[in-house]
């Protein structure tokens, strides 16, 4: 989706406001940003990674955000800004052309439901259909969206924001300044039954969840209250939509969860793990800190700090990388290996011995 806005802005104002140096006309008017090949003209757009370099010279934008090195590709005459943090300048110039926000409901809406034992701090926000219960606490300026739940004895931080349709279970703790998008579950029971006389039986989870601050998670996740204790989200972790977080997991600080993952029961995650997209770790395992998961892998054994894995099972990249080359060359050293066979076999067929023996 293109960013636009009403007010039209010089080039010279958006290099300033990034740090960047202009290459080109500083009186160049922009409206808008776009990826290389939607952007149009009038728009700007960006070079990120060096594999879109080639994608420069066929855009239509009209002023390009480029690292501090990048070589003009032939037929690339847009205007650049470089600058040294291309991701960072991105944020700034998206604010900068992003659309108005929705207004934000001031005070508590008539149709919203609030316990007279609940604490809320100055310049909270409460949308229509919201449910707080006795005892919880909202921090100062935190928003509590439309059709959200944030139950008995429940703490949401100063600032945070919980979108609609979150449910923050009874007793569970979001720290300040957190942003939880629509439809996420803290605090839902653990997965936890013993088999007894052919029946299932549940066991008690009576613990809770403690989200640190500045954690933001995206829409549809669960993070499940623990049997005993707490589950535990690290402050300045972001995770993607739809990642399954079970009891008693211990989420480090500054960690990136991306979409789809699951984190089995007491796993524990270091300071700054990545897990690409529908990776999955095993319960009790631990994760070192800075530790990396590839895309659809699954770790079944304790990492030390700094790993760089993938594949199912997990296993350092490189190896992984050299197995998942050997499976796709299966088929042909499958012909190989029956080629060879025939070839035996027929020099089987004439040896010698084996026709004195006849």
């Amino acid at each position: 989706m293109t960013l636009s806005s009403t007010e039209i802005h010089r080039l010279a104002d958006v290099a300033r406001m990034v740090e960047g140096h202009i290459d080109g006309d500083p009186q160049l008017e922009v409206t808008g940003i776009d990826g290389l090949r939607r952007a149009t003209p009038g728009q700007m757009s960006f070079v990120a990674e060096p594999q879109y370099i080639h994608q420069a010279s066929e855009s239509r934008a009209s002023a390009l955000v480029v690292p501090e090195d990048f070589e003009r590709p032939a037929g690339c005459e847009q205007a650049l800004i470089r600058v040294p943090d291309v991701a960072a300048a991105l944020a700034a110039i998206a604010e900068l052309f992003a659309p108005p926000s929705p207004p934000r409901h001031e005070g508590i809406h008539p149709a919203a439901t609030v316990d007279p034992d609940a604490q809320l701090g100055p310049g909270v926000s409460v949308g229509p259909g919201a449910v707080i219960e006795a005892e919880a606490a909202v921090g100062e300026g935190a928003t509590i969206g439309a059709g959200a739940f944030v139950g008995y004895r429940a703490s949401v931080g100063a600032h945070s924001t919980l979108g609609p349709g979150v449910k923050i279970c009874h007793q569970c703790v979001v720290g300040d300044r957190c942003l939880l998008h629509p439809g996420v579950v803290v605090g839902g029971d653990g997965f936890g039954f013993y088999f007894r006389s052919g029946v299932h039986h549940k066991i008690p989870q009576i613990g809770t969840v403690e989200i640190g601050d500045d954690v933001e998670i995206g829409s549809n996740t669960t993070i499940d209250r623990a049997r005993f204790g707490a589950t535990r989200i690290g402050a300045g972790t972001k995770i993607d939509n739809l990642v399954m977080i079970a009891h008693n997991v211990q989420i480090g600080e500054h960690c990136v969860i991306t979409g789809q993952c699951g984190i089995a029961g007491s796993a524990i995650l270091g300071n700054y793990v990545i897990m690409g997209a529908q990776s999955g770790v095993r319960g009790h395992v631990k994760i070192g800190d800075g530790s990396k998961i590839g895309g659809q892998s699954g770790v079944d054994n304790d990492l030390p700090p700094g790993s760089a894995v993938m594949g199912l099972p997990a296993r350092p990249h490189r190896r992984a990388a050299r197995c998942i080359m050997a499976v796709q060359k299966l088929p042909e050293l499958r012909k190989r290996v029956r080629d060879l066979k025939r070839k035996v076999d027929t020099l089987a067929d004439d040896d010698p011995k084996k026709e004195a023996d006849r």
